[in-house]
């Protein structure tokens, strides 16, 4: 009896969840029709490929390739900000934020971080990392796998995601062609790994820094809890990749060319930029005895290598006008080039979508509904939350479901908000190995392997992507209840 009247409270309760949700208001309706109307823009420009090219006028400079897949949210906030649903001062004071979720400090410290990144991969560091794993394999393919997961995964912990993604792709395109091997063996660890291993600390992805400053979690804080889910997680990918493709990763190798030692291209600049990088993470664990945001510490260390580089290139030019040789700064050009200026717009304006709809209810109803299916269990927020996460990052990109996860955890009760939050970021940072446009990192991935002709498709990808993260994430969702 006792069951069965619990079972009829409980049914009870989702039935009035149920009549709040449809009772909702004509602004709120229309508010989701927009954000569904700008998440099917975004959808559709990354699976088709669509972007702007400028071409210049005279054939010196190479054509401007514009990405268009965060216009449907520019455009949503023109429409609210014309509707009055928000006015160009609240506008205003949601992107300035307050002192634990401020949008553009959160875009500052990302792009800082991803400057550092960036140079130090134009100083061949993380090729020097890559070729100095391939060496060490031999002929055996497991022990080439698992050197080069286990390299990938350290360095996306220190570093970012994206840069890793970027550097090690074509990477593995080139040994794997010259070694007469399967490459997706390794594309796909690679690419799962730094999206797992991301989510062990807080700067490894900028879903992470929304989802923490927002509550006011710290660096330490972060870590102490989130080093077991993403170990479990890791591990996991691992075992399930390397079951998957056992069969090829049992075919020996042809034994390598015998080639010079790999050598950085830049020396002196990698020593710099790895002491720079280790006196910042150093930073960010202690910005709050510090009294310090951590926006304001990665800027300072991204800008103290900006003074290195600049005055390094200013002794060049001097060089250069004694010499009479032409001079070039190819480290400005290419670090500017490859920072991720996309999630400038795709955050700020999602961040201002997000505030219109917490503004109009929307966030409550989510988590009300969210809540009622957990029962106000701290074990089931964790898991309602972690799935719900995972699953709307593939419906909206994990950035703009990060910020709008911020506004539903908001309305949790202050008891379950910090496994719901963590629970969130988890799904933030997993949810990008579902699909291809769960995170800009899988769009720039399937980019480069259509670039190089490696014929992966989209259904390979959900594929591939839902047996492993199903297991990844219930893995990392067991290990976070253990630490709350």
């Amino acid at each position: 009896m006792n069951f069965f009247h619990k079972f009829k409270r409980n049914n009870s309760t989702n039935i009035e969840k149920r009549f709040i949700m449809i009772s909702m208001s004509s602004s709120v309706i229309y508010i989701i029709v927009i954000l569904v109307l700008a998440s099917a823009w975004m959808m559709f420009s990354v699976l088709t490929g669509k972007q702007i090219t400028v071409r210049p006028k005279d054939d010196k400079h190479e054509p401007v390739k514009i990405q268009i897949f965060y216009f449907g949210a520019i455009a949503s906030v023109v429409i609210f900000l014309i509707t009055e649903l928000i006015t160009p001062s609240e506008a205003w004071q949601t992107l300035v934020g307050d002192s634990h979720l401020s949008p553009i400090g959160i875009l500052i410290l990302f792009m800082s971080m991803a400057y550092i990144s960036i140079f130090l991969d134009y100083c061949g560091f993380f090729s020097f990392c890559a070729e100095c794993a391939v060496r060490r394999a031999g002929t055996s393919q497991m022990c080439l796998f698992v050197i080069l997961y286990a390299t990938v995964s350290v360095l996306t912990i220190f570093t970012s995601n994206d840069i890793i993604i970027l550097t090690f792709t074509p990477f593995i395109y080139y040994f794997t062609q010259q070694r007469r091997i399967d490459p997706m063996p390794y594309l796909i660890a690679e690419f799962f790994a730094a999206n797992t291993w991301s989510m062990t600390l807080y700067i490894g992805n900028p879903t992470n820094i929304l989802l923490s400053d927002a509550f006011g979690i710290s660096f330490y804080e972060y870590l102490s809890v989130m080093w077991l889910p993403a170990l479990t997680a890791g591990v996991t990918n691992f075992v399930m990749v390397s079951i998957l493709f056992r069969k090829s990763l049992s075919v020996r190798m042809e034994q390598p060319v015998k080639a010079d030692k790999p050598v950085l291209k830049d020396t002196h600049g990698t020593i710099v930029g790895l002491l720079i990088l280790v006196l910042c993470i150093a930073g960010l664990a202690l910005a709050q005895v510090m009294r310090l945001q951590t926006w304001e510490i990665a800027l300072f260390f991204a800008l103290l290598l900006l003074a290195f580089v600049s005055i390094r290139m200013l002794y060049n030019f001097i060089r250069c006008r004694r010499s009479g040789k032409p001079f070039k700064n190819p480290v400005m050009v290419h670090t500017f080039r490859k920072m991720p200026w996309n999630v400038i717009p795709l955050v700020l304006s999602m961040a201002i979508l997000v505030r219109v709809a917490a503004n109009n209810g929307l966030c409550a109803h989510i988590a009300d509904y969210l809540l009622g299916l957990s029962g106000s269990s701290t074990k089931l927020v964790t898991a309602i939350f972690g799935l719900s996460s995972t699953i709307s990052a593939n419906l909206l990109n994990n950035i703009p479901m990060s910020v709008f996860f911020v506004s539903v955890v908001e309305s949790v009760p202050p008891e379950l908000a910090r496994a719901a939050t963590f629970a969130s970021i988890i799904g933030s940072n997993l949810g990008a190995n579902i699909t291809p446009v769960a995170a800009l990192a899988g769009i720039m991935w399937m980019t480069i392997l259509k670039n190089h002709g490696i014929r992966f498709s989209f259904l390979d990808f959900v594929r591939y992507g839902t047996i492993v993260t199903t297991c990844a994430l219930t893995a990392a969702i067991i290990s976070l209840m253990i630490m709350v």
